[in-house]
């Protein structure tokens, strides 16, 4: 996912926690980074409109950074997941 809209991949975050693949704090964090996102995105549009570039450092820096930490969920829950699946297959 691009890093300058990464609301698929805090989506993903969301599933992965309501499923219990990874702690509900996940679900709770994504779900605020998720508002942020938005007005992030609100901001940069607002600002293009007004022809002011966008995005600055600063937005990207923070769409990157969510992106990121959303990856590192994701990561932890398909590992949590997998090996879930080579105990239950070892049974």
């Amino acid at each position: 996912m691009s890093a300058m809209n990464p609301s698929k991949d805090l989506d993903k975050v969301i599933v992965f926690a309501r499923a219990g693949h990874i702690p509900e704090d996940a679900e709770r964090w994504a779900e605020g980074a998720y508002r942020t996102t938005e007005g992030i995105l609100e901001t940069m549009s607002a600002m293009r409109k007004n022809g002011v570039p966008a995005p600055t450092f600063a937005q990207r820096e923070a769409l990157a950074n969510i992106c990121a930490a959303a990856r590192r969920w994701i990561k932890a829950a398909k590992e949590k997941a997998a090996r879930a699946s080579e105990t239950d297959a070892a049974e």
